[in-house]
């Protein structure tokens, strides 16, 4: 198995949310129909962050002569956090396994900037990362409980030697103090 770049050479840092081609190499003992493959990818705590396979594309190897082989697994984006992964790799015919190997790689992601605020995506933030962005609204739009025809009522509620002011919709089946 290798870890290659976009340009097909040697990759030695993994980065979050980046692109990542790894490369299977595979011996054939007999010509295969319909070989899949697929990569599981573990945690650091040993939970399966996500199983990726050719049957899910439909992308089987229609035919693996005898003899050696190699297929890549092609990653647009990388959405694990920073940290330590381990890799398990199959080979199989439908429900047939051919070949099942846990643990065969650690991988070590690094953190990126991929905002380009010169902050990494940080390990401490979960263990999937969501590319995503804030807009912050000029003219937002009035609150649902400013538009709602349902008329509100207000209740006092005494907590903690404090008095609050709570404003409730009237409905049937309240959660409301009354």
């Amino acid at each position: 198995m290798e870890f290659l770049n976009e340009a097909g050479s040697e990759e030695r840092v993994i980065h979050s949310g980046g692109p990542l081609r790894i490369r299977f190499h595979y011996q054939c003992h007999r010509d295969i129909p319909n070989l899949h493959f697929g990569l599981r990818l573990y945690s650091s705590l040993g939970i399966l962050m996500s199983e990726i396979h050719t049957d899910s594309t439909n992308q089987a190897v229609d035919l693996a002569r005898k003899g050696k082989g190699c297929i890549d697994l092609e990653i647009d984006f990388l959405n694990l956090m920073p940290g330590t992964y381990y890799a398990g790799l199959f080979a199989a015919i439908w429900n047939e396994y051919q070949d099942w190997l846990e643990n065969v790689a650690r991988i070590e992601i690094e953190p990126s900037d991929y905002y380009g605020t010169g902050r990494g995506v940080e390990a401490r933030c979960g263990l999937v990362f969501f590319p995503f962005r804030w807009k912050l609204r000029e003219n937002a739009p009035p609150d649902p409980a400013e538009t709602s025809a349902v008329p509100l009522t207000s209740t006092l509620v005494q907590r903690d030697r404090q008095i609050e002011l709570l404003n409730c919709r009237r409905r049937t089946n309240s959660l409301c103090p009354r």
